[in-house]
């Protein structure tokens, strides 16, 4: 009997053809190249060892980019208008084939249309893309939410996948008044994981924090508080 590697992709509308496996594995797919028609690009891989004629081979695909689902909690800081959501550092290519893809070279990524922007202020959840990114766990030992920033993890700060958000406060509808930058990491949880992975959906809602004067780079704000006014945030 032969064992056999078997490889397929889904919705990719073109043909392929490749001198051999090692090429295979190395093709890649450049952003936003992952959807084509509306239909997002799907790869799979398994091994058989056939046996008789008439062989079926069951394979299971995924998806080659990750879902960014995103929701903005305001309820501690009263409303706030939310001007601009953006991912950052997404990776540029990903090879469906690989066992999982570590970015070397990043790019902007999906941004929120004014449509997306609606939404996000009336409370509803918008959805982005990006290419898998597996960077680790790069902070084994961090239990604070806050210490998740780029200076803790120098060597690769340039390579991990972030969300930045942009808002105002009217200053009438909230106790503060001016603007307001946050951001923050994605990852399997929200101290010390920095993967994004393949064929995933992430559920992030950022509950806006009132340590606005907080100096990090995951804040940075010229609101100030026009009233009194008190609540308590924080940041996943």
């Amino acid at each position: 009997a032969v064992d056999y590697s078997v490889r397929a992709v889904a919705n990719l509308c073109e043909e392929l053809f490749f001198a051999d496996e090692s090429e295979l594995l190395a093709w890649s797919i450049d952003w936003p190249d992952f959807q084509i028609y509306g239909n997002m690009v799907m790869s799979g891989s398994t091994s058989c060892t056939p046996v008789g004629s008439n062989v079926y081979v069951y394979l299971s695909l995924r998806r080659v980019a990750s879902n960014v689902s995103f929701c903005v909690d305001d309820s501690a800081l009263g409303a706030v208008s939310i001007t601009s959501v953006k991912l950052c550092q997404i990776p540029v290519s990903t090879c469906p084939f690989s066992e999982s893809n570590k970015a070397s070279q990043v790019r902007a990524g999906d941004s929120a249309s004014e449509a997306d922007l609606a939404l996000l202020d009336e409370g509803e959840e918008v959805v982005f893309y990006t290419l898998e990114n597996m960077q680790g766990t790069l902070l084994p030992d961090n239990d604070d939410p806050w210490s998740k920033v780029p200076e803790k993890i120098s060597a690769v700060s340039g390579l991990c996948t972030y969300v930045e958000v942009q808002g105002h406060f009217d200053g009438v509808s909230s106790i503060f008044n001016g603007d307001v930058t946050y951001r923050f990491y994605l990852g399997s949880d929200n101290c010390s994981n920095f993967d994004v992975k393949r064929n995933t959906d992430y559920h992030i809602t950022l509950v806006m924090s009132t340590d606005l004067d907080a100096v990090s780079w995951k804040i940075s704000s010229d609101a100030s508080v026009v009233a009194e006014g008190h609540g308590s945030g924080y940041i996943y």
